[in-house]
This record gives C-alpha cells, sequence and structure tokens, in this order.
C-alpha cells in the first residue's frame, strides 16, 4: 500500500536533486525519482510492505543537489493551522520540520497503474491504464487524480472508478512545449471505506515526453455549397516512421465531410476531397485541424497538427460579364475568385 507526498519550493538554483528519509519505520520505504533541474514541484511515494508491523513515526527528509559539490541541501518544513476562528481567521499555528508516516491497517483497495507502451508526443494524446485490485466484497466507487504531470501534460482534475468497475482509462494530452524526457507518475484513489474517507497512490511508473513525428499545413480552400472540392495539406516530416500513419481532418462545419487519408515517411502533399450539401451554411470555417495516428511496434502515437486551417463554404460562383471572370456570390456580395 503507498501513500504520496509531494515536495515544492526552490530557491534561486537549478540542477537536479536526489530525495532521503531517516529513520523510517520497519517496512517502510520511499520511492523518488531524481528530481530534473528547474522543476519546482516533485512527488515521493512511500509503500509499506504487506507484512510489516503497525509503527509510525517522525521523519527527517531531506533532499540535496545531486552534485556534492554544490553543497545545496533542503528539509522538511511545513506549517499547521491549529486553532481557525470567524472568517476563517487563524489563530493560531505552529511549524513542524519532520514528516509524521505511520504503518496502519490494510484498507480494502490498491490503485495499480500501467507503464504506458507508448511515448506522448508533443500535441498529443494517451490513455493511462489504471487498475483497482479490490478485496472480495469491496465494490465502491473510487476518484482518481493524479497531484502532478510533468510541464505541458494535462489531464482531468478527478476522474470516477464506478461502483464495481476495476479498470478505467485515465486520458492525458501534451501541448506543443510539453518538456521532452523521461517522467514519473502516480495516481492517487479515493474511496469510502468502514474507517471513513482512505486515500492511497500507485506506485511510480515512467511516462515518456517526446516531440511530434509531422508537421501539417492546411492550405485555405473555397468550395461551393452543395459541391465537392479538394484542400491541400503541406506535409513536414519531423522523424521518420515506418509504415503507413493515418491522417483525419476534423473541425469541418456541419454539412461537409471528407475520408481519411494515409501518409509514410516520404509524403509531402495530400489532398482531402471535401463534399458539401446544399444545407452548408456559407460562411468561412477556421477551425480545422489534422488528427494523426502512427504506428509503432504494434501500438498507435496520437498527434495533432494544423490548427486553425480554413475552409470557405461559398454559395454560389458567378461569371462578370465583361471579362467572363469568375466571381464569388456570397449572398449578393462578388467577391472576385483568386
Amino acid at each position: 500500500m503507498g501513500s504520496e507526498m509531494c515536495i515544492r519550493d526552490r530557491g534561486n538554483f537549478g540542477g537536479p536533486l536526489k530525495f532521503a528519509a531517516d529513520k523510517l519505520p520497519d517496512g517502510i520505504t520511499m520511492h523518488a525519482a531524481e528530481m530534473p533541474p528547474n522543476i519546482d514541484l516533485y512527488q515521493v511515494v512511500f509503500e509499506a510492505k504487506p507484512e510489516a508491523e503497525l509503527a509510525s513515526a517522525l521523519v527527517d527528509v531531506n533532499v540535496a543537489h545531486s552534485d556534492a559539490k554544490k553543497n545545496i541541501r533542503g528539509q522538511f518544513g511545513h506549517t499547521v493551522e491549529m486553532v481557525r476562528g470567524p472568517g476563517n481567521r487563524i489563530f493560531y499555528r505552529t511549524e513542524v520540520d519532520r514528516l509524521a508516516v505511520a504503518v496502519t491497517a490494510p484498507v480494502p483497495f490498491r490503485i495499480e497503474i500501467d507503464t504506458p507502451p507508448t511515448a506522448i508526443l508533443q500535441r498529443g494524446s494517451l490513455n493511462l491504464k489504471v487498475r483497482a485490485i479490490r478485496d472480495e466484497g469491496f465494490d465502491n466507487a473510487i476518484t482518481l487524480r493524479l497531484p502532478w504531470k510533468p510541464p505541458g501534460v494535462s489531464s482531468a482534475g478527478t476522474i470516477s472508478l464506478p461502483k464495481g468497475k476495476s479498470e478505467i482509462d485515465y486520458p492525458l494530452t501534451a501541448n506543443g512545449s510539453a518538456a521532452v524526457g523521461t517522467w514519473h507518475l502516480a495516481v492517487l484513489g479515493e474511496a469510502n471505506t468502514k474507517t471513513g474517507p482512505t486515500i492511497v497512490s500507485s506506485a511510480l511508473t515512467e511516462l515518456r515526453v517526446e516531440q511530434p513525428y509531422v508537421n501539417i499545413k492546411i492550405e485555405m480552400a473555397a468550395i461551393e455549397r452543395g459541391q465537392s472540392g479538394d484542400l491541400l495539406c503541406t506535409v513536414e516530416q519531423l522523424r521518420p516512421f515506418d509504415g503507413e500513419a493515418e491522417i483525419r481532418l476534423s473541425g469541418l462545419p456541419a454539412h461537409t465531410s471528407t475520408e481519411p487519408r494515409k501518409i509514410t515517411k516520404e509524403t509531402k502533399e495530400l489532398i482531402f476531397p471535401i463534399a458539401s450539401t446544399k444545407d452548408a451554411r456559407a460562411r468561412t470555417s477556421k477551425t480545422l485541424f489534422t488528427a494523426i495516428r502512427i504506428p509503432w511496434n504494434g501500438h498507435l502515437l496520437r498527434q495533432s497538427a494544423g490548427s486553425g486551417g480554413q475552409l470557405r463554404i461559398c454559395l454560389l460562383y458567378t461569371y462578370d460579364a465583361a471579362d467572363d471572370t469568375p466571381c464569388v456570390d456570397l449572398g449578393g456580395r462578388r467577391i472576385i475568385k483568386k
């Protein structure tokens, strides 16, 4: 069974940090990955062995720069608000410099997460597989949350593992600036038990963040309402990949459609054939983007590209009587077709 503690705050220095805990109760281990440079919020997980005896201790938790020559050290500190008054006013507080750690009686569930088989790509997404190992007879709903995520990676604040269910996907997304590297995650699970609300932690597991494989530029296109036309995309290959990747055009306006296309590491351009019906609204949509699925060792990597692509739906094409120049008629407003 595990519990988690987040440690934070740097003071005018960078570099990796290592954590240590002294005089832990017998049977408890602290798991802590090295804290990367320039990160000021991180997590460690305490795990009690099944055979550990009930015990407690006030523990010194220390942190030190990985380069001993830097001689940069820190220790645990926490402000405890003891007495509150009207208006949430604090009447008395105290400072503590040791962490209370205890081995308790077992609780009726545990949380496990699978190490993702693939990386999450910048501008991509990934589902984290989370399982609850339930004791027989315990089927209460469990609230799951990620208390810490790598820079640029986001998720829902909490998700619920419904009553009686033991497995769920926890979706993660990474923005275009997500920090590339190998990180560590833990998931907290909270449920009502016979002794009241109980929170446990999974073990730490690795999450890799990598750069995207391709970039897409969606060229602006215009089609007549009720007709079909082509939308051109240019493909910038950022990293080679094997096989064929599927690319879907998303964000199309109502009453328009297209089909998925395939690209390889050699593709420089692709065309989406756009079909529209007479119910399509004459307007310019600026919400197009592409969703890409890239094969990798029997799995699929997911990323997006081309955000902000534009498609213009026109009422009809007319011709200028003077020189037979094609025009676009947008509700009586004539625009020369380029």
